[in-house]
């Protein structure tokens, strides 16, 4: 270091300038001697690191016995770092350790690591080094490091970005993962995609989404259970499969899209606290994505494409106004809920409206209703013809029942 080199120097001249006081005064003696040298030793300052230090984390190697390899070639930990051999590279898996600082090696035995996996966590670690031989980092792979406060990247690596407690692609278009325990999260603008996992069981109370998001993964904010804010940008066009699973503070949902948006199976199942959900012109709402909610106002505005059964799932003594352009139902040959519709006017059951959408000729003459495996039955005659012929009505699944009492007092026929 540059001030070592200094504090030597001082040493040398004042000890030449000693030697010759004595020299000169024949007074000095050997123990003022080093007094005067002592004096200079406990004057040495503690030398602040150069980044070439800060650097050597990023070239960390491992050397590993060779027998050691042979007995864990796929799989071993050292100084509470865990890794295994992926097919031509090292992976990183976890870290075990109690130390504040991990550091991940860059080489084991003259083999790259180039991936974090997206099980890593500790408690513990609040400093983390990525040397620039890491070039994936899985989706979410730091969201449940609660303590984890700093990421250092090495300055050669160009495959992410680190900001305000996130790491992006290096685009800057996706949210890879977050981490620490910051209250309010600020997605940068740019941001197009949060990855799957990215946010999972984070302490976060609101986050904030940028105006050109389009893509919500799947588990995305799962078990962010302090989560009370979030306000959707119309850009978006999925919010994937348990995006906000048991966000159980958030109060309201306001989806109002371009008419591209797909909200996935269970998005915003177990969101117990939400009084009030707005959709307008949502393309197509998955099994079960809104689950299991009472005393909810749910409003659908405009336009709405298609529904999965099951899409409002366990929303119980509430009836659901659909808009006249209602798309239907996609068939997938499942169960179907309890919930009452109202369409054009009139009430029916998820299973009637089902079959009405599907056959609306048939639903001229008839009360239909569809069972469980998606077939049409007929439950009732509501005409007056002496004649009933079945094989008239063109349906798009087919007649396979009618109920026992589809003709009860007609006599007419």
């Amino acid at each position: 270091m540059k001030a070592k080199h200094i504090i030597s120097s001082v040493f040398v001249l004042l000890l030449c300038i000693s030697l010759t006081a004595c020299e000169k005064s024949g007074e000095a003696t050997v123990t003022e001697i080093e007094e005067t040298v002592t004096n200079v030793q406990e004057t040495t300052v503690e030398v602040i690191p150069e980044e070439t230090d800060i650097n050597d984390k990023y070239n960390t190697r491992i050397e590993l016995d060779n027998d050691y390899i042979l007995h864990t070639i796929t799989h071993s930990t050292i100084e509470g770092v865990e890794f295994r051999m992926n097919t031509f590279s090292w992976e990183i898996v976890d870290y075990e350790g109690k130390e504040s600082e991990c550091v991940i090696p860059s080489i084991i035995n003259n083999v790259e690591v180039t991936r974090v996996d997206s099980n890593f966590s500790g408690a513990e670690m609040k400093t983390l080094y990525i040397p620039d031989t890491v070039t994936k980092i899985d989706s979410g792979a730091f969201a449940n490091c609660r303590n984890l406060e700093n990421i250092f990247i090495s300055d050669k690596n160009k495959s992410f970005i680190i900001t305000d407690n996130l790491v992006l692609s290096a685009d800057g278009k996706r949210v890879i993962s977050y981490y620490g325990n910051k209250s309010e999260v600020i997605i940068p603008d740019g941001v197009t995609e949060i990855d799957r996992q990215a946010f999972m069981y984070a302490d976060i109370t609101s986050v904030k989404l940028p105006d050109n998001l389009e893509i919500i993964g799947d588990k995305a904010f799962l078990g962010c259970s302090a989560l009370s804010d979030v306000k959707f940008p119309d850009t978006l066009s999925v919010i994937g499969e348990r995006a906000f699973n048991g966000c159980e503070q958030l109060i309201e949902i306001s989806l109002k899209s371009d008419g591209k948006l797909q909200i996935m199976d269970y998005a915003f199942e177990g969101c117990s606290g939400i009084k009030k959900i707005y959709l307008e012109n949502v393309d197509f709402i998955c099994e079960a994505a809104f689950h299991y909610y009472d005393d909810t106002e749910i409003i659908i505005s405009d336009s709405l494409g298609e529904l999965e059964y099951n899409a409002f799932r366990g929303v119980w003594d509430k009836t659901i106004t659909l808009p006249d352009d209602f798309g239907g139902f996609k068939h997938s040959g499942a169960d179907f809920s309890d919930v009452t519709y109202c369409y054009r006017g009139q009430e029916y059951s998820e299973s009637a409206l089902a079959a009405v959408l599907t056959a609306p000729e048939l639903a001229e003459d008839f009360d239909i209703r569809m069972n469980k495996l998606g077939k049409i039955v007929i439950v009732n005659y509501k005409g007056s013809d002496a004649v009933v012929d079945l094989r008239k009505y063109k349906t798009e699944v087919p007649i396979t029942e009618l109920s026992y009492s589809v003709f009860k007092d007609k006599s007419h026929l």
